[in-house]
């Protein structure tokens, strides 16, 4: 009888996680290892990801076609320049690991900044530069975007805004090298016409292994001649943004 008696008194009943932890938490002589392995035992609860902030979202570069995945990148592998100061006070923190480079609304880009990001981040996966309103984008050269594309080839994402100087020859020559292109955006400077003519179209409409895989198009105010159609008619998933004032268009005509 003694002996079942003191097995009763050993005997366990239900445990409350919740009191165990606390009380071991608060016993300080509890050692650590004993505490943190009754931690890792209870049930985690999930939490609800952050809801993503609605004004960013809204911005052009983050819309995306239909069926095309978000490509999400890690804050620390991105890069914002505003001004020529900011540049040259941060630039040293662009990596191999950077993938995506902006430079603001009020950067006058130029030939060299393209060149040395260029050099700088192998793992660029988006570039955007240039301000139709102030043309901060004109003194960009076909040399400088033909250059990035061969240092950058996994390229996803190209958004040249009044790069007015950008001829066919560096659209075709980034679509030769930059397989993965999901977004090639290229406008006008309010003042002057894109340099982007039906050639670059009509290597785009006969050339599969030309960007094969991209989804999207936007070329406002450039010289689109009548090549939009055959295009669209040999790649019926590209959507392609076109018109301007400068082609007696409404501003965005798509074909979706």
């Amino acid at each position: 009888m003694e002996d079942n008696a003191h097995e009763d008194d050993n005997e366990v009943g239900p445990v409350d996680e919740d009191d165990t932890l606390d009380e071991v938490e608060n016993d300080e002589a509890a050692p650590l290892a004993t505490r943190r392995n009754i931690a890792n035992t209870l049930p985690t609860t999930s939490q609800t990801p952050p809801v993503p902030n609605a004004a960013a979202s809204a911005t052009s570069l983050d819309q995306e076609p239909p069926g095309v995945a978000r490509h999400v990148v890690p804050p620390q592998h991105t890069a914002y320049f505003n001004s020529v100061e900011t540049w040259e006070s941060d630039k040293q923190g662009m990596t191999e690991e950077t993938c995506s480079v902006r430079f603001g609304d009020d950067f006058s880009i130029r030939d060299e900044y393209v060149r040395e990001l260029a050099k700088a981040c192998p793992k660029l996966t988006s570039f955007s530069a240039g301000n139709c309103d102030d043309g901060h984008g004109v003194p960009v050269t076909d040399a400088a975007i033909m250059e990035m594309a061969q240092h950058c080839k996994d390229l996803q994402k190209l958004h040249l805004h009044s790069h007015t100087n950008i001829t066919d020859a560096a659209a075709v020559g980034v679509g030769q090298v930059c397989h993965m292109l999901e977004h090639v955006e290229i406008t006008r400077h309010d003042r002057s016409q894109g340099k982007i003519t039906q050639k670059f179209r009509q290597e785009l409409a006969v050339t599969p292994a030309l960007a094969p895989n991209l989804p999207q198009l936007t070329v406002i105010d450039q010289q689109v001649g009548d090549a939009v159609g055959l295009l669209k008619k040999n790649r019926p998933v590209l959507r392609i943004t076109y018109g301007g004032l400068a082609m007696g268009l409404p501003l965005e005509r798509c074909l979706a």
